[in-house]
């Protein structure tokens, strides 16, 4: 089982003044040229007690994506930032909606989400 973790972040402050960018977080104004989003939440997962340390990657796509695993199952998470060009969600609330609207699509999804993930095609970057 895998969950994908889509984060929505505010406007990055590119022109913002100096007061304004002491109180930015890390991803915000400046900051967000230091390091990537991806090497900043690497980090910050380094020190978390729920993660397996060996199993955490950023890989490098499109649409970028740090997967990890869970310390107590086996659960994947795969964690990416939302921008222009992020389509997952949308994706995602349209075949959610084609399933309402025929009920045995989601036999058929699931079928073929496996058999995807069988033959290596289970990620949207490949």
């Amino acid at each position: 089982a895998d969950v994908d973790l889509v984060i929505y972040l505010p406007n990055v402050m590119a022109d913002a003044l100096p007061e304004t960018l002491a109180k930015c977080g890390p991803l915000e104004g400046r900051n967000a040229v230091n390091l990537s989003w991806q090497q900043n939440l690497e980090q910050s997962l380094r020190g978390a007690r729920w993660v397996d340390q060996d199993s955490i990657k950023i890989i490098q796509a499109r649409m970028p994506i740090i997967r990890l695993n869970s310390v107590k199952s086996s659960v994947q998470l795969d964690v990416s930032i939302a921008d222009k060009s992020h389509h997952g969600v949308t994706a995602t609330r349209l075949v959610k909606s084609l399933m309402k609207s025929f009920p045995p699509l989601e036999s058929l999804v699931l079928v073929l989400k496996r058999q995807l993930k069988n033959c290596g095609l289970g990620d949207s970057y490949t």
